[in-house]
C-alpha cells in the first residue's frame, strides 16, 4: 500500500517537473530567441518527438533553413537530434528526429540564467539603471549588434534621433544600395520581467 503511495507521488512529481519544465523552456524562448525559433520550440513541445521533414511542412519552412535553426538550438542546448531507421522506408534510410530532453534544457537554463543573473548583479553595481540595447540583426547573427547604453551613442540617426548599430553602419555606410535604417536601428531591450519568471520556474523544478 505504502509503495503504490510513494509511486503515485512520484508520478504526480514527475509530471509537475515536467510542466514547469515546459513552461520554463517556452518561457526562455519567448524571451531570447526570435519568431521562428519559438514556433519550433512550441511544435517541440506538443508534438514531443518529430521528424525533421515533418517539421519543415508544418513550419512551411524550407529544409535548409529549417536545419539552420534546429542547428542553432542544439548549439544552445535547447533541443537534442536523434538518428533511427525510417520504417516508413523500410529501414533502409536514416532519419533524423528532433526533440526537447527537458532534463538537459534546464539546466543549460540554470546554468545560463545564474550566468546572467551575476552578470546583472555586477551591472548593477557598476552602473545601476543602465540599459541595453540590440540590433534586429542581432538575433538572426547578421551582426554582433549588443549594446549598453554609453556604447549605443555613439553612432546616431541626427533625422531622427535613433541609435545605430556600429557594425551595421560600418558595413553599410559605402554601400550605394544600403538597407533601410530601420533594419539595423537599436532597440531598447528589457527582459529582467522575463529573467525573473524564469528564475522562478527554476526554483519549481529544483524542488521537485
Amino acid at each position: 500500500y505504502h509503495s503504490a503511495i510513494y509511486t503515485k507521488i512520484h508520478r504526480l512529481n514527475m509530471a509537475d517537473l515536467t510542466v514547469h519544465a515546459e513552461h520554463l523552456v517556452s518561457l526562455v524562448a519567448r524571451a531570447f530567441y526570435q519568431d521562428e525559433t519559438v514556433a519550433i520550440i512550441d511544435v517541440l513541445l506538443r508534438d514531443k518527438y518529430l521528424r525533421e521533414d515533418d517539421m519543415s511542412k508544418r513550419l512551411s519552412l524550407p529544409g535548409k533553413m529549417l536545419r539552420k535553426f534546429m542547428e542553432y538550438l542544439r548549439d544552445e542546448g535547447l533541443v537534442k537530434v536523434e538518428e533511427v531507421d525510417d520504417l516508413d522506408t523500410g529501414g533502409s534510410q536514416r532519419t533524423k528526429f528532433w526533440y526537447i530532453d527537458y532534463n538537459h534544457a534546464v539546466k543549460v537554463i540554470r546554468l545560463r540564467v545564474h550566468l546572467m543573473m551575476s552578470k546583472l548583479e555586477k551591472a548593477e553595481r557598476m552602473a545601476r539603471g543602465s540599459s541595453m540595447y540590440l540590433c534586429p540583426g542581432y538575433a538572426t547573427r547578421a551582426c554582433n549588434g549588443r549594446y549598453t547604453e554609453e556604447e549605443a551613442q555613439r553612432v546616431t540617426d541626427h533625422q531622427f534621433g535613433m541609435f545605430l548599430c556600429i557594425e551595421c553602419y560600418n558595413n553599410h555606410v559605402n554601400n550605394p544600395d544600403p538597407p533601410p535604417i530601420s533594419q539595423y536601428t537599436l532597440k531598447l531591450v528589457d527582459n529582467s520581467k522575463e529573467l525573473k519568471a524564469a528564475v522562478a520556474n527554476i526554483k519549481k523544478v529544483s524542488s521537485l
